[in-house]
């Protein structure tokens, strides 16, 4: 709460008084401004809208979880927007694959509007995704087929996600594991 008093205007002026807020909540937050002195301004208002945005997050999964070396598996980002009141635009995110790549040219999949790039190059593993939209108090996703020659247990984890409204990332999506199996061969 703010009271300010005693505040001077000159005769055909206009006076500001910026303040600096912080959102502690998600929303659409209205602020009130009531006039109380001198006489001319008493009970006048005036409000202003002030709109909060949560983070989105991301999950990601392999399917199936579970390949023969030099198989294939189709890698799912999810990106959920916890702001029912509006989407956010210009959505980005990143992941370094390890252990893994992207197997042969395709095109990018997946229900996400703008997602850019909209293609990828064969045994990529820098991964970098912008210009997507996840709908208001939604989600979507980015699709991609990956492949490995490498056997074992892959943990993978993707960045959290930055908007246009939302420029600090939210929390990455956690590790993520591809399973590679492969067969030994001994001799004695």
């Amino acid at each position: 709460a703010y009271n300010l008093s005693a505040l001077t205007i000159p005769n055909n002026a206009v006076c500001t008084v910026t303040l600096s807020v912080r959102g502690t909540t998600a929303g659409v937050k209205s602020n009130t401004v009531t006039g109380t002195a001198p006489s001319q301004f008493s009970g006048s208002t005036d409000t202003a809208t002030l709109s909060v945005h949560d983070a989105p997050a991301i999950a990601k999964a392999f399917s199936p979880a579970t390949i023969a070396a030099g198989g294939t598996s189709t890698l799912t980002f999810t990106l959920t927007n916890p702001n029912a009141f509006t989407a956010l635009t210009g959505a980005a995110f990143t992941d370094t694959l390890a252990n893994m790549a992207v197997s042969s040219a395709q095109a990018v999949g997946g229900t996400c509007a703008g997602t850019m790039p909209a293609a990828l190059a064969n045994g990529a593993t820098a991964l970098s995704f912008s210009g997507i939209t996840i709908p208001a108090g939604g989600s979507c996703t980015v699709s991609l087929v990956v492949t490995s020659a490498t056997p074992g247990v892959h943990p993978n984890t993707a960045s959290g996600v930055t908007s246009a409204q939302t420029p600090a990332a939210g929390a990455n999506s956690g590790a993520v594991n591809l399973t590679v199996g492969g067969i030994a061969l001994t001799k004695a």
